[in-house]
């Protein structure tokens, strides 16, 4: 099927990084700065009360596809146990 991709374009793909230690804390925000060098970016928040890192791969991810940014995470970060979720 031409054009078919694992995620839709026009579907949210929210990212969740629970209760991480502050070293875990330090490693996300050094990849996501190394992100931004690469010239990718999208939205990104911080819960306090529960100490977790949220990503919104939606119609803010600008430079790279949900998928590229989901294997960079992976070779990057493999240690960080993240929740991948469409509301």
């Amino acid at each position: 099927m031409k054009g078919v991709c694992m995620f839709c374009e026009r579907r949210e793909l929210h990212i969740e990084f629970p209760l991480l230690s502050k070293a875990e804390l330090e490693k996300l925000f050094a990849f996501e700065k190394s992100l931004v060098a690469k010239g990718i970016s999208f939205d990104t928040g911080y819960h306090i009360t529960s100490r977790t890192r949220d990503w919104e791969l939606d119609w803010s991810l600008k430079g790279a596809t949900r998928e590229q940014v989901i294997e960079l995470l992976k070779k990057e970060c493999p240690e960080l146990h993240a929740k991948i979720k469409f509301p």
